[in-house]
């Protein structure tokens, strides 16, 4: 299940144990709730006011922000307070208090926004799907390399679709931004390579934080060097003066090399072959999608199709047979997220909550699966 989903789900319903404990410690832990939901709509209300924004707008959104505060307050107060109430009469009826929940934080909130709407929808969707045995079992025995070049192509099925949706002066996406501008090459690979060298500094810190740094054998230099018992020495008036420059060469070797080696195998050398070869694909996928021929705008060269296609042979190109231009199933679940937002535009208020509340019955039956296979 999708972490964020699971850790919200968590979150909600993370009282329901203390059914039987003291009614203090609940209410405190109610309180505490209430305390922090309140603390965070009030900073993100205040960062999304300007200056210039009049009496009446500011009391309009202070009106939303207190109904949708009060919502989420709702929702995370009252499926505990009712499992506390009704747990004993209604065992093993999560689905009832959680519907309850969930209906009576919609009926309060102002408006649901289009992205939390496509959010709970494809994680949900996604992680039930993967959940069938005939579909997540097979999946977790194919090769890594078929897992790569599979995602690989729905990722040039993907952005096809994006760039008809995205291609709207007033609906431009965070994905949009970053494959449809038009930048130069050397601009692509600096911001590939920034975000490479951040992810690759981010690991590293959670490994020394959580896990702690791995201690690694060192190889020995003297595999490496002869040494001058092992040197023909012609003459024993050199052999002292062999050893003097052996060991003064052992020693600046052993300052010299081991910097060398880290500097050759820190993320930054090792990320500069594959943000150049992202760099190269990106040029190609903005290429391929704004080139119109001059004779025929409808050519088919200009289908989706096609431009499918030149995107798989380039990463085909670029790639090979190494598998190592992967594509993450967040970077594909994203991207679907957005095309998804694309549509939901179009949909009501009323059709938004519906939605909201079916894919969150579907998230709390992942969850309650999850729980049981673990």
């Amino acid at each position: 299940m999708s972490p964020m989903l699971a850790r919200a789900v968590r979150y909600i319903t993370s009282l329901q144990d203390h059914t039987g404990s003291d009614f203090r410690v609940f209410d405190k832990q109610m309180r505490k709730r209430v305390t922090m939901i309140q603390s965070i709509s009030a900073i993100v209300y205040l960062s999304k006011l300007k200056k210039n924004t009049s009496s009446q707008e500011k009391l309009k959104k202070l009106r939303s922000m207190m109904r949708n505060t009060g919502s989420l307050i709702l929702l995370s107060t009252l499926y505990p307070s009712l499992h506390k109430l009704l747990g004993k009469q209604l065992p093993h009826k999560r689905f009832v208090i959680w519907c309850l929940s969930i209906i009576s934080s919609l009926m309060m909130a102002t408006k649901v926004p289009n992205w939390l709407v496509s959010y709970v929808t494809v994680e949900s969707l996604s992680d039930r799907i993967l959940s069938f045995g005939c579909i997540g079992q097979p999946i977790s025995h194919i090769a890594e390399s078929t897992l790569v070049l599979a995602r690989q192509a729905i990722l040039c099925a993907i952005i096809p679709i994006l760039y008809v949706k995205s291609n709207k002066p007033s609906i431009v996406s965070g994905a949009g931004k970053v494959l449809f501008t038009r930048r130069s090459f050397l601009r692509d690979f600096v911001i590939f390579y920034s975000v490479w060298n951040f992810l690759s500094l981010y690991n590293y810190g959670k490994r020394l934080l959580f896990k702690g740094r791995n201690n690694k054998d060192e190889i020995s230099i003297r595999n490496v060097f002869h040494y001058p018992d092992e040197w023909p020495i012609r003459s024993s008036n050199m052999k002292p003066l062999m050893d003097k420059l052996t060991e003064i060469h052992e020693i600046a070797f052993q300052n010299s090399r081991p910097l060398f080696d880290k500097f050759m195998n820190s993320p930054l050398v090792e990320n500069v072959i594959p943000c150049i070869k992202w760099a190269v694909w990106r040029q190609v996928c903005y290429k391929s999608l704004t080139h119109v021929p001059h004779h025929n705008h409808n050519s088919a060269v200009n289908s989706k199709l096609m431009q499918s296609i030149t995107m798989m042979l380039t990463f085909y190109i670029l790639d090979g047979r190494e598998y190592k231009m992967n594509v993450r199933p967040g970077v594909l679940r994203y991207l679907t997220r957005c095309i998804l937002n694309r549509y939901l535009t179009n949909w009501n208020k009323g059709a938004l909550k519906v939605q909201l509340f079916i894919m969150s019955q579907l998230t709390l039956l992942n969850e309650t699966s999850s729980e049981i296979s673990s």
